[in-house]
């Protein structure tokens, strides 16, 4: 008897953690959609759908309609996925995606209208860095005080001794806040220089359109001729032919 209330309690407690779940799943999505762009994040991230949630170890089941999906976006997503969950709620400590076939259809993604911005010419390729992510609002630590003296130096100086930058690091040590906090304070001290910020799906989108378009040669360039080029999570595209 004492061991069905005690599953019976479990159960009731999985039952309220179900809205606040599907409520930072929605924040997620739509901030992953925003990150990523509408392409890569329908193509992989929005066949996704919530599985079950281990309250015990704070493991929640992300599940995708075949292992191959499941495996790509474990691949290249997971980590994203893991640090965005622990910062919208950290009940969930830790995310697994797994296979399910018979997994049911997303739910709609809810896009909330907002008044028309008037029209400004705007450059497609101009980085779009988080407002949030500036060097006033990274925390120093032991762990990171290095990579934020050197990234703090990189984007104010004019000459650097280190070039390229390499930032190393676990998930949420701050790598994404180093980058975006490195275009800020880059164009602020150097108005009207090119910068060029991308993640390493997007890179890899890229080059492979410029392989299918013949214009490798014109991809490269826009590239070297960054004064500052900005590479997320390179270590996807490290060592690919």
């Amino acid at each position: 008897m004492q061991g069905e209330k005690t599953d019976s309690s479990l159960d009731a407690g999985v039952a309220e953690l179900a809205a606040p779940i599907e409520a930072a799943w929605d924040s997620i999505r739509i901030g992953l959609r925003r990150d990523l762009g509408a392409r890569t994040f329908d193509g992989w991230l929005k066949p996704a759908t919530l599985g079950n949630f281990d309250p015990g170890t704070g493991t929640l089941d992300i599940s995708m309609p075949s292992q191959f999906m499941a495996d790509w976006v474990h691949s290249h997503f997971g980590e994203r996925l893991a640090l965005a969950w622990k910062t919208v709620l950290p009940i969930v400590r830790d995310v697994r995606v797994v296979t399910v076939s018979d997994a049911p259809r997303p739910s709609p993604l809810l896009i909330l209208e907002t008044a028309p911005e008037p029209l400004v010419e705007r450059d497609p390729h101009a980085p779009k860095f988080d407002p949030r992510y500036r060097f006033e609002t990274f925390v120093v630590g032991k762990a990171n005080e290095v990579a934020a003296t050197a990234a703090r130096t990189l984007s104010t100086s004019p000459n650097v001794a280190f070039n390229p930058l390499f930032i190393h690091g676990g998930t949420g040590r701050g790598k994404t806040h180093l980058l975006h906090a490195i275009g800020h304070a880059f164009l602020a001290a150097h108005p009207g220089s090119k910068v060029v910020s991308m993640s390493a799906e997007k890179f890899m989108v890229e080059f492979i359109r410029a392989l299918k378009e013949n214009d490798t040669i014109g991809f490269k360039s826009r590239l070297r001729n960054a004064d500052l080029l900005l590479i997320d999570d390179v270590q996807f595209i490290a060592g690919k032919d």
